[in-house]
Order: structure tokens, then sequence, then C-alpha cells
């Protein structure tokens, strides 16, 4: 048996790993430096044939450079060739993992409340908008939709049967205008114009407009009520511009002149004051 230095930092190294079938006997742990250790799992993938096990030494050799109060693993940085090496089988491994799995109730609010309160800086949410611009939005297959559906009809959504208090609303929206500055909404307007626009060079079907369509479809008295409650107080002080003044008047015009928009006053007849 060697004898280290005593100020060496030493850790401990299961000759045949615990995911694999390995056990914490005497026989099956090795004192090893953070070199010596990290060396070692290097050479277990080199020598395990692909497949479930090579793939959880992959993970573990990953985990390597991983740091703690009391860890202080090995320091040199992992060479592009091996990083190149490591990380297409780690994804791989965890995808396989994860595949299939429904996080639990308790591990739902564990998430929840590692996440509550963290904010991320202006410069992260510049990049963030700037990165996705003239990005198209993912579109989900067809059986990717129909597993959410299956998956929202046996569990239920999160905020199914569910409606946000009066308070959580007024949160949310004092969030959402604190958050998006000036800069952002151009940012979010370049986003969706011209080319960058969905819609952009398609007309909707005749059989959309129809779904779309509104006919007949009438707000509550309640809904009617909270609307005008809104609205109170908005247009205060407000004054059109001749400029705006034109310009709506010109686009009702035309919108009359295509058929899309009935006047108000057709087939009747004003009243003589």
């Amino acid at each position: 048996m060697r004898t280290l230095p005593v100020d060496t930092y030493v850790e401990r190294h299961h000759i045949i790993p615990r995911s694999i079938g390995g056990n914490n006997s005497k026989s099956n742990l090795a004192v090893l430096t953070a070199r010596e250790h990290f060396i070692c799992h290097w050479l277990l993938i080199k020598m395990l044939n692909p497949g479930i096990e090579r793939s959880k030494m992959f993970r573990a050799l990953s985990l390597m450079k991983a740091k703690t109060k009391d860890q202080h693993r090995y320091t040199s940085p992992i060479t592009s060739r091996v990083y190149e090496k490591i990380k297409p089988e780690v994804s791989k491994h965890q995808t396989m993992l994860m595949t299939g799995r429904v996080p639990t109730e308790s591990h739902r609010k564990k998430m929840s409340a590692a996440l509550k309160g963290r904010k991320q800086s202006e410069e992260h949410r510049k990049n963030s908008s700037l990165a996705r611009i003239g990005k198209p939005g993912h579109k989900w297959t067809e059986e990717q939709k129909e597993k959410f559906l299956k998956r929202v009809a046996e569990q239920g959504g999160a905020m199914l049967g569910k409606s946000h208090s009066t308070e959580a609303r007024q949160k949310m929206s004092k969030s959402q205008k604190e958050r998006i500055t000036d800069e952002e909404r151009i940012i979010r307007s370049k986003r969706s114009s011209g080319e960058n626009n969905p819609m952009y060079g398609r007309k909707q079907t005749e059989e959309a407009k129809k779904k779309m369509s509104r006919l007949g479809w009438k707000h509550s008295e309640e809904t009617k009520a909270k609307m005008r409650e809104a609205r109170a107080g908005q247009n205060t002080g407000r004054t059109l511009s001749e400029e705006t003044k034109k310009k709506i008047s010109e686009a009702m015009l035309a919108k009359i002149a295509a058929g899309e928009l009935t006047p108000w006053n057709k087939g009747k007849t004003l009243k003589k004051l």
C-alpha cells in the first residue's frame, strides 16, 4: 500500500462502479488523487462496450468536473477532443432516462420553489430576444399534439378548473409592464413583422375565416361590466391628431369598399333635426 503526503487531496474510487453492480466493500474501493480518479473514469469508457453501462460512465466522467465545498476535483481543463466525445453520449443518456417520465407533484413543487424569485438580468433578456429575431417558432408534430392532449386529458393542465385571483392578475400585469422595455417592444415588433411573420404572403381560407368570425357571439353582462371598468379613464384627456383621424377614416372606407365592413347606418334613414 502506497503512502501519500498528509496534505494530499484524495477521493474514494469504486473499482466496479456502483451504477453497474459494484458495492462499498473494502475490496472494491481504492484511494486515488483527483487526477488519478479522472483517468480511471476515462479508461472505464474505453473498456466498456456501447450500451447502458457505457452511457452511465460517460455521465460519471462529465460529473468529475463538478465541485462542492468538500471536493476539489481535477482542476486541469478537459481537452476539446474529450469534451466532444463526452457531450453527445451524456445528452443521449439523459434523453433516454427522461423519456416517458412525468414529474411527480412533489418534484414540481421543488422545481417551482427553486425557480421562485429568480430574475434574469437585463443583458440576458436582451441577448435572448436578439437570438430569436428571424427564427421561426417551434411547430409541434401531429404526434406531439396528440401526446400533449392525451396527457392534459389524463392529468389535467396546471390551471385546469382554476382561475387567477385579482391580486395575482395585478402582480402579473405589473411584472409584465416593468419587464418589457420600449427597446424590447421594438425588437418584438421587428421579430413578427414582414417576412418574419408566420402569416406573411398567406391568406386565410373561407373556412378559417368562418371559424374566427364572431358573428352572433356576444359578451355576457358580467364581461361587459368588467370591460367598461377596465377602460374607464383610459382615454381621459386624449385627443386624436388630424393625421390619425384621417388614417382611421381611410382604413374604414377601404374595408367598406372591399365589402369587409358594413356601415352602421346602411339601410337606415337619418332623422332631421
